[in-house]
C-alpha cells in the first residue's frame, strides 16, 4: 500500500493518557512504536529516541506493550516550532522527520533531536 502525502502536521499534541495524544483539532494520536536511533552509542533513554504515531478513532485504555518502556521519556505536550521541528514540554525539540497517510490513517514519526537543543 502507497503511502500519500498529508497536508499540514498537528500544531500541537496534548496529552489524553499513556501513549495518547490530542490535537488541535481533536483527533487522537497513539503512540505505536519507537526506536533509538543508530548514533546513540550509550543507550541513554531519551537521547535519540524515534517515536511513531498514528491517527486513531478512540483512546486506548493501554499503550502498546512494545512502546511503555519509552513513554517515561517522551513530553506530555509538543507544540509546532517550525515546520519541521516541535517543542516539547520537557524542552527538547524534536524533528518531524515523516507525515504521511497509510491505509487512511495519518501517520507521524518524530525524532527527539539534540542539534537543535535549547
Amino acid at each position: 500500500m502507497a503511502a500519500l502525502s498529508r497536508g499540514l502536521p498537528p500544531c500541537n499534541l496534548t496529552y489524553v493518557s499513556p501513549g495518547n495524544y490530542r490535537d488541535e483539532k481533536q483527533r487522537l494520536w497513539m503512540v505505536v512504536s519507537h526506536e533509538f536511533t543508530p548514533d546513540n552509542t550509550h543507550n541513554w533513554p531519551g537521547d535519540s529516541l524515534i517515536i511513531r504515531m498514528q491517527q486513531v478513532s478512540k483512546v486506548s485504555q493501554e499503550a502498546p506493550s512494545s512502546v511503555s518502556p519509552c513513554l517515561a521519556y517522551i513530553p506530555t505536550k509538543w507544540v509546532q516550532y517550525s515546520l519541521i521541528l516541535y517543542l516539547g514540554s520537557d524542552n527538547r525539540f524534536w524533528k518531524l522527520m515523516d507525515h504521511i497517510q497509510i491505509g487512511g490513517r495519518e501517520q507521524l514519526d518524530l525524532k527527539l533531536d539534540f542539534s537543535e537543543g535549547l
